[in-house]
């Protein structure tokens, strides 16, 4: 059983903390209920599995055991019907849940079933992020050369498709790696980087964990303004675009950086949130890291005889789950604490624990090992950009001289355009004066007509007059 400590915070957080969960999940509600119902609806085995799913996944950080037992479900139909194309999303969801439950041995099992599918199924995708669900584990044991592996691997494979969102998720993954390593310059370019694709591809998500991540760095390296800047940041943005695992890291590290600048009321508020949000989704391990920050605040309260309790069932819960950066960090705090309180013996005891984890998790050897292969890398990424820039300058001469072709086509279709509009120009003149002598003709004919109108008429009056004076000389005759 996970020791949980219990915190005294204001009513005015809690107040807080009820007005943010509240509508979420009273909006999750009627998703969930139309899932249910289209579970019930369903016809075919690969909607039921993608279904049971969805609803694990809506359920992952609001009810864990019922989420938990969908998957479960899930995993049974698409084993037992061998349904290939829906596999590896229920091995993802399966290793997502064993590493919320702090069963990193399940959920490296999933894993490698997961690669091993994707492999079988040469789905290039498929397997880089086998790759990357693979490094995570690695990484949360504090495995962090074989975490580096992984990361590089996923890396590769999307240089090689061309994949901006998996090449943007490795990129970040390498530089949490780097940035566990005290290595922050080369672990920020990283991050940089990362951050840089998903702006260009419109990846609001990942933008929201660069800034996490890069605002843990800048608390790391004692920047605290600019860590705050970017850890508040980066929690508008989670809770903005629902991401529920972000949104408790997030936490965590504004605590961190609040215990760091000294303001431990504030930081105590945090972590009781974070754990609010690690007890919902029983994810193991991070209510044990939230103890850990909580046992770092008791110390510098001087609540002693607490921190050390705390401290010492989330060393017991660490070692269960094998998780050696836990681990690390409750010996190094316990240290201090029994230093502090004059047990000088225990102190030294759970140092040397310290120091020999440390020595193996930040040997030269691996650290050595990790700077080649990401110099191997480097080489690799350098040598593709400049053939992808020979590529480039190829095709944007070809593009100069298709641009070139279009112009002189269009300057002789404007050419001819021109000549045409002259010629219609000169057409239509011509038919305007054309039309006027016509109107002209058309009115001297008029006039013409009206004369000879008037001479008929003069002439028949001349008859009339002469067969008037004719007649009677005739008569008389």
């Amino acid at each position: 059983m996970w020791y949980m400590a219990t915190t005294v915070v204001k009513s005015r957080n809690l107040i807080v903390l009820a007005a943010f969960i509240l509508p979420v999940l009273l909006s999750a509600q009627p998703k969930m209920d139309s899932l249910e119902t289209a579970l019930r609806n369903v016809s075919s085995d690969s909607s039921r599995v993608l279904t049971l799913l969805r609803i694990s996944d809506e359920l992952t950080f609001a009810d864990y055991p019922v989420a938990l037992k969908r998957a479960t479900e899930a995993l049974e139909i698409a084993e037992s019907l061998q349904i290939k194309k829906v596999l590896p999303l229920v091995y993802e969801q399966m290793s997502d849940l064993s590493t919320l439950g702090g069963d990193y041995t399940t959920s490296l099992k999933y894993d490698n079933m997961r690669l091993q599918l994707a492999i079988n199924l040469r789905d290039s995708l498929q397997i880089a992020r086998a790759f990357n669900y693979m490094g995570n584990t690695y990484f949360d044991l504090g495995e962090y050369d074989e975490a580096q592996y992984y990361f590089t691997q996923s890396l590769n494979i999307a240089q090689a498709l061309g994949d901006s969102l998996q090449l943007t998720i490795a990129l970040h993954n390498v530089g949490t790696v780097f940035k566990e390593l005290q290595q922050y310059e080369i672990a920020l370019e990283r991050l940089e980087a990362s951050r840089n694709i998903s702006q260009l591809i419109d990846d609001e998500d990942g933008e929201a964990y660069s800034l996490d991540e890069i605002g843990g760095l800048y608390v790391a390296k004692g920047d605290y303004s600019i860590a705050e800047k970017n850890l508040l940041n980066a929690l508008a943005l989670a809770r903005q675009r629902d991401l529920n695992d972000l949104e408790p890291r997030a936490l965590q590290k504004l605590a961190q950086l609040y215990t760091a600048m000294g303001a431990l009321d504030k930081a105590l508020a945090y972590y009781d949130t974070t754990t609010r949000f690690h007890k919902r989704s029983s994810n193991r391990f991070g209510m044990a890291e939230t103890s850990v920050g909580v046992g770092q605040v008791y110390l510098k309260q001087g609540r002693y005889k607490e921190a050390i309790i705390l401290l010492e069932e989330t060393l017991r819960d660490a070692q269960l789950m094998n998780a050696r950066t836990l681990a690390m960090d409750c010996y190094r705090v316990l240290s201090g604490a029994y230093e502090q309180q004059g047990d000088y013996r225990k102190s030294l005891t759970y140092y040397k624990n310290f120091q020999a984890m440390q020595d193996s998790l930040y040997s030269q050897e691996m650290v050595t090992k990790m700077f080649r292969d990401q110099l191997r890398f480097e080489t690799k990424t350098r040598d593709s950009e400049i053939a992808a820039l020979s590529l480039a300058n190829s095709k944007r001469g070809s593009e100069l001289k298709r641009q070139e072709f279009i112009r002189n086509i269009l300057a002789v279709t404007v050419a001819l355009t021109i000549i045409l509009l002259f010629t219609v120009y000169r057409s239509g003149q011509r038919r305007k004066r054309i039309n006027t002598l016509l109107l002209e003709h058309q009115d001297e004919l008029k006039r013409r007509s009206v004369e000879l109108e008037q001479l008929n008429q003069v002439k028949d009056k001349f008859f009339s007059i002469i067969s008037h004076d004719l007649r009677s000389p005739m008569n008389s005759l």
